[in-house]
């Protein structure tokens, strides 16, 4: 296997994974909540072990290393549409600068 085609495969799953996620938004943005329940529950029967994104970024932000490596835009975006992460008291919350 060649450094090119190694780049080619990266490449190809960079733009597998950008069509995913903004088909993935496209469909968030409009489905209703019974759409996306039914998703859920479809998911969950073959994703026992996957937790909802929501619920890992919580984690993450309650870890003072891997939640200062959070994209900035993304905690602004996720803090003006009024979202706040529900951290136990004791962990620290994170801070958008």
């Amino acid at each position: 296997m060649t450094l090119l085609t190694l780049r080619t495969g990266a490449l190809v799953q960079r733009e597998a994974r950008t069509v995913f996620w903004r088909a993935w938004l496209d469909w968030l943005s409009q489905a209703d909540d019974a759409e996306a329940n039914a998703f859920e529950a479809v998911l969950a029967s073959h994703a026992h072990h996957v937790r909802p994104l929501h619920q890992v970024l919580m984690e993450v932000l309650a870890d003072p290393v891997s939640g200062s490596q959070v994209p900035v835009r993304l905690l602004s975006l996720l803090q003006e549409a009024g979202w706040e992460p529900a951290l136990q008291s004791n962990r620290p919350r994170y801070a958008v600068a």
